[in-house]
């Protein structure tokens, strides 16, 4: 069986085409921002964010190593702000937001993604999506703050009402939660 990373790869790359916009709210190392721009290609485009400079950083290299950066903006601020950075063409344009919550591989522990933040980000994300478009969120329950976050990102997914479906995979480390909209939120 596949790792969870590369079935969250697979199911998304569903919702992705040559010319899709995307967002990553967790740049992070940059692995889904990549993911996300080889996906779009170099008609598309990818706003990905993160808090921290060091991600910033690593993701940047990390595109510059794939020739990737060209269609990449990378965004230092919060990703509950992530509506104040999307160009308004774009907006409810979204074909998938990623969110790969917790903290950043190789660096403080303690600098980690706070529910309240999240929650804010994720209403915001839902509203940026395309009919058909996808919302991902890999959840981290081990690390402290964990278990609330995802307690509440996964309540949130159970109460957003038509035309939202959400699916929940659970395994003994981290969890996904993938949200898709059927129809036009915006009609």
């Amino acid at each position: 069986m596949p790792s969870l990373t590369r079935q969250v790869q697979n199911e998304l790359s569903k919702f992705l085409a040559e010319g899709s916009i995307a967002i990553d709210a967790t740049a992070g190392n940059g692995h889904d921002t990549a993911f996300l721009a080889e996906q779009t290609g170099d008609c598309g485009h990818v706003y990905a964010f993160d808090i921290q400079h060091q991600a910033i950083e690593n993701t940047r290299n990390r595109l510059q190593e794939l020739k990737l950066e060209q269609h990449v903006t990378l965004i230092k601020d919060s990703h509950e702000y992530l509506q104040t950075h999307i160009p308004a063409n774009y907006q409810g344009q979204i074909s998938v937001v990623m969110f790969n919550l917790g903290y950043l591989p190789g660096s403080d522990k303690h600098c980690v993604t706070s529910t309240e933040s999240t929650l804010k980000a994720l209403n915001q994300a839902i509203s940026q999506l395309k009919p058909g478009g996808a919302l991902s969120i890999m959840l981290y329950p081990g690390h402290e703050g964990g278990q609330e976050e995802t307690n509440a990102v996964l309540n949130w997914g159970r109460n957003l009402l038509s035309p939202w479906k959400t699916r929940h995979i659970f395994t003994a480390g981290p969890q996904w939660l993938l949200v898709t909209c059927s129809e036009s939120v915006f009609s």
